[in-house]
């Protein structure tokens, strides 16, 4: 697939990825150059609040 980069280097994620990934707006990505290659990767972030109740659990 090809996507446009904006003015603004804005990306549109194309709809089929984006929903393969189960990605939602405002979600956060990791972004990495390596080499001529951009690389996004889904991050999950956990609030501070949140953090020790979710280790508690695990």
């Amino acid at each position: 697939m090809i996507a446009r980069l904006s003015s603004r280097r804005q990306l549109v994620i194309p709809k089929a990825i984006a929903t393969a990934l189960r990605l939602s707006q405002g979600d956060l990505l990791d972004v990495v150059q390596k080499e001529n290659t951009v690389i996004l990767t889904p991050v999950d972030v956990v609030k501070r609040k949140d953090a020790g109740r979710r280790r508690r659990k695990a």
